[in-house]
């Protein structure tokens, strides 16, 4: 007794060779390959930072999604300003353009650089203060250190901390 499959008409003399021969027309399931997702908190293959929703955040200054686009909109130099100067609001909020938060913190009042201090890593730490605000942060080359990273010769600056005075 001969076996004949109904969609090629092959013959066959075991009804188990046929059984063989159909997994051949049978459809494979399509394999979809397996990427890893980034979890929230950590950053995706581009370099973006990942928010709950799957979504890439943004930076504190509103605009950049990568750490490496952050550096870029931060100035490359120290502000030129020592103890006793009296800024601004205007030229506080230049001098920390990248700071979203502080953008909307500081209000008319001039500011008093109360301290400018050169610490042991290369970066300088600054407090500004009036009688409503006090805003410190701190800059330099914060990677100088680091041999493998990519960032050793940019200019950091530090998130502004900003306290409010009663």
């Amino acid at each position: 007794m001969t076996y004949k499959c109904k969609k090629c008409e092959m013959e066959f003399n075991t009804e188990k060779a046929l059984k063989a021969h159909q997994k051949v027309h049978q459809e494979k399931p399509k394999r979809t390959p397996k990427t890893k997702k980034a979890e929230p908190g950590q950053t995706n293959k581009k370099g973006e930072r990942v928010g709950q929703d799957g979504t890439a955040l943004l930076w504190p200054d509103g605009k950049s999604k990568t750490f490496k686009s952050y550096l870029k909109r931060m100035r490359q130099s120290h502000p030129e300003i020592k103890e006793g100067d009296k800024l601004p609001a205007k030229e506080v909020r230049k001098l920390l353009k990248h700071s979203k938060k502080l953008q909307t913190a500081i209000k008319g009042a001039k500011l008093e650089v109360m301290d400018v201090k050169e610490m042991n890593n290369g970066m300088t730490r600054y407090r500004l203060e009036n009688n409503k605000i006090c805003v410190m942060w701190s800059e330099g080359l914060a990677f100088a250190n680091n041999k493998k990273s990519k960032f050793k010769s940019s200019h950091f600056i530090t998130h502004p901390m900003i306290v409010t005075k009663k």
